[in-house]
Parts: structure tokens; C-alpha cells; sequence
């Protein structure tokens, strides 16, 4: 289950309106408050330090593609 959770979180922060100069805290309630997350029960359930890691992920993604 979590690694299913881990993907699913990897395409839904992909898919949010998340920038280069996005806050941790803003990125969270976009997540949380998303249509997508708060449909699927099973990825209700994933921790807060697993999104943390996904989204220091695809930020340090953003920083690389914007100082391209």
C-alpha cells in the first residue's frame, strides 16, 4: 500500500500548480485539499514525512529545470 501511495503522490504533486518559490506548507494544503487526495481513502493514509520526500523531491527537480 504505500508504495502505491508513493506513486499516486508522485503523479498528484505533478499535477499541482507547484512552483520553484512554493512553501512546503502551501504545497501540503494543495495536496491535502486536492479533488484527487481527498477521494482516495488509501492515500489519505500516507504520512506527512513520505509527501515531505516527495516534495523536497520535485523541488530540487524545479530548482534544476529553472537555473537551466
Amino acid at each position: 500500500m504505500r508504495q502505491r501511495n508513493l506513486m499516486v503522490m508522485k503523479n498528484l504533486i505533478r499535477q499541482l500548480p507547484i512552483t520553484v518559490s512554493t512553501r512546503w506548507r502551501d504545497a501540503r494544503n494543495m495536496i491535502i485539499e486536492s479533488p484527487q487526495f481527498k477521494a482516495d481513502k488509501s492515500l489519505q493514509a500516507i504520512e506527512d514525512v513520505d509527501i515531505l520526500d516527495i516534495y523536497d523531491d520535485y523541488s530540487k527537480l524545479l530548482i534544476r529545470e529553472h537555473s537551466e
